[in-house]
């Protein structure tokens, strides 16, 4: 399958059929013509890049960002050495020793910081992909706002989102030896749990955010 252009009177249209969500056109567009490297049906690579925009509004700008540095040779956005952020850091790199572990051949995963992923609510992070790099992105606000139990919980779903993204919802059934859930977000806790060894809650606390200590349980339904 290839890209196929959209126009933004396509976008539009296909906005106005899954109801006239709250997102931008041109990064439904754009998302729309990213997406068909999976599906040649316009109408499902425009929910697919619904899915996306509903968790980061301008989750394909930031794909688009991948793609070119990709292109240029130049390596992922490091980690920067950054105090406030040593929080997020360090559940990343517990974690990612963990997923390394069990999936070897997983190769590169990325943590970078981007204010963008806090929308003043619930968000703080969001993992993105395009195909062949991951990173998962972590507001600096969390390291303030959220506690350790929320920052590793939320890490470990950011990275159960990733590995859906690498290797699939079939294959890690079969690696699993579980069913999986169809909803991406709950698909994401079952395969972090599974993973790390821990019970992924909700806290309605703190805007129920994920959490290792105890909270809702399994993700309420309708939580964005």
């Amino acid at each position: 399958m290839g890209k196929v252009p959209v126009t933004i009177q396509e976008a539009r249209a296909a906005w106005v059929h899954l109801g006239r969500p709250s997102v931008n056109h041109e990064q439904l567009r754009l998302g729309m013509e990213i997406e068909q490297e999976h599906t040649d049906d316009i109408m499902e690579a425009a929910e697919i890049a619904m899915d996306h925009l509903q968790e980061s509004g301008d989750y394909y700008t930031r794909i688009v960002r991948m793609q070119e540095r990709a292109r240029a040779g130049l390596p992922p956005n490091p980690v920067r050495s950054n105090p406030q952020r040593m929080t997020a850091t360090q559940a990343f790199n517990k974690l990612f020793v963990v997923l390394d572990e069990r999936f070897p051949d997983f190769g590169t995963l990325t943590l970078i910081e981007d204010d963008k992923a806090h929308d003043g609510g619930r968000h703080y992070a969001y993992c993105a992909h395009d195909g062949s790099e991951i990173e998962i992105a972590f507001a600096s606000h969390a390291n303030s706002h959220l506690r350790p139990e929320h920052m590793e919980a939320m890490m470990a779903h950011e990275m159960g989102h990733a590995l859906d993204y690498r290797y699939g919802r079939s294959f890690l059934e079969d690696e699993l030896g579980m069913k999986l859930s169809g909803d991406a977000e709950l698909r994401a806790d079952q395969i972090a749990e599974e993973v790390f060894g821990f019970q992924i809650s909700y806290d309605p606390d703190y805007r129920y955010v994920q959490t290792k200590k105890r909270g809702v349980y399994p993700r309420p339904k309708g939580l964005k």
